[in-house]
């Protein structure tokens, strides 16, 4: 019997430790610099900006690291494309390639046959204007059939 109690003993002074243990790191917990509960996600480490046709000419201030998303109305089925005027390096990068989306809902409203979808990556300090271009792909460099201009600052 001498054998059982000891292994009864080890057991309860394992669970002992454990619960102490425990209740310890339970004492450790603290609130998120956030705000947030804890367990919570931490915040987005960027942040997305996303704008459209109706911003044009507003200005867009971000961060380094932030993405901006720029949704445009497009009708390639007219022979239009839209294409990016302006050099936007090194204070901005395309980030990944252009979306094609079908909205149905803007199909309804105006005649819209796609929504393209442009993302930039803000790398550096710095002031670029995005421009995109409107234009019929075989008028070459001739006058454009509209444009939309976005001033950046990232700061």
């Amino acid at each position: 019997m001498r054998q059982g109690g000891g292994v009864a003993r080890a057991v309860a002074a394992r669970l002992a430790a454990g619960l102490l243990l425990a209740a310890g790191l339970a004492g450790c917990s603290t609130t998120p610099p956030s705000g947030g509960l804890p367990g919570d996600a931490p915040p987005a480490r960027f942040g997305t900006v996303v704008v459209s046709e109706g911003d044009t000419g507003r200005r867009i201030v971000v961060k380094p690291g932030d993405l901006i998303e720029i949704r445009l109305a497009s009708r390639p089925g007219r022979g239009y494309a839209i294409r990016l005027g302006s050099v936007v390096e090194p204070v901005l990068s395309l980030f990944g390639p252009v979306r094609y989306v079908d909205d149905t809902e803007r199909q309804m409203r105006d005649g819209a046959t796609n929504l393209e979808v442009w993302r930039f990556r803000a790398i550096q300090a710095g002031e670029v204007t995005v421009r995109f271009d409107y234009r019929r792909a075989w008028e070459g460099t001739g006058p454009v059939a509209n444009h939309v201009e976005f001033p950046v600052v990232v700061r």
